[in-house]
Parts: C-alpha cells; sequence; structure tokens
C-alpha cells in the first residue's frame, strides 16, 4: 500500500516538473492521404496514346498551437523497386491549421506502384 502512494506521488512530481521546465510532449502532425483519377483524357507526349494519370492529394494537419516547418516526401516505387517519382517540399504550417498538397503521377506502364509519404517537423529548442 505505501509503495503505490509513493509510486504515485513520484509519478505527479516528475510530470508537474516537466510541465514547469516546459517540455510538454509535443503534438504529432497528422496526413490524410487520398489517391483518384481524373475523369478527362490526358494524351502522353511520346506516343500519343490516351492515358489517364492519378492525382494524389495529402492534406497535413498542425494540431499544436505553434507553427512549425514541414517537410512532406513523396515517393513512388514500381514493383521492381525503382522510384519512379520523388518530390521534396518545405513549407510552414500556422499552428491548428493544415495544408493540402497535389501531385500528378503518369504511370509509365501497367504493374502495381507503392506510395510513400513522409512529414516531419523539427522541434525547437536544445
Amino acid at each position: 500500500m505505501k509503495t503505490r502512494i509513493l509510486l504515485a506521488a513520484f509519478s505527479f512530481a516528475s510530470a508537474s516538473s516537466a510541465m514547469a521546465q516546459g517540455t510538454r510532449p509535443p503534438l504529432p502532425l497528422k496526413i490524410t492521404l487520398h489517391a483518384e483519377e481524373p475523369t478527362g483524357v490526358f494524351f502522353d507526349r511520346d506516343t500519343i496514346s490516351p492515358q489517364t494519370p492519378l492525382l494524389f492529394t495529402a492534406r497535413v494537419e498542425n494540431p499544436s498551437p505553434t507553427e512549425r516547418n514541414v517537410e512532406l516526401e513523396w515517393k513512388v516505387t514500381d514493383a521492381e523497386g525503382r522510384v519512379r517519382l520523388s518530390r521534396q517540399s518545405k513549407f510552414m504550417i500556422a499552428g491548428g491549421d493544415s495544408i493540402i498538397r497535389r501531385e500528378l503521377f503518369d504511370a509509365p506502364a501497367r504493374g502495381g506502384y507503392l506510395l510513400q509519404t513522409a512529414a516531419s517537423a523539427r522541434l525547437k529548442g536544445p
């Protein structure tokens, strides 16, 4: 019984001291991805054959009250592991706000493709 009370008091004291030092855990970024095939017909510049590229949409949300410098990375690989699309962009997201980024991907051939995205933000401080 005494050890439970002591442990509860210790965890409360360590949490309040962390809050006093300003080391509150940061709120994570949230990414929402959508893929769609537009209804319009696009023509390939080399073969003049109709094809419809895929449109990837990423919405990055910043739930924290402070603004963040965010880096968003896109990468599309084919079934053999070759990189077909690779993009990086950096931007600032205000606190409690979100941004929307879009990428158009022309599949060079039939087959499976893997979309990988990552959003990261560095924290300021020591």
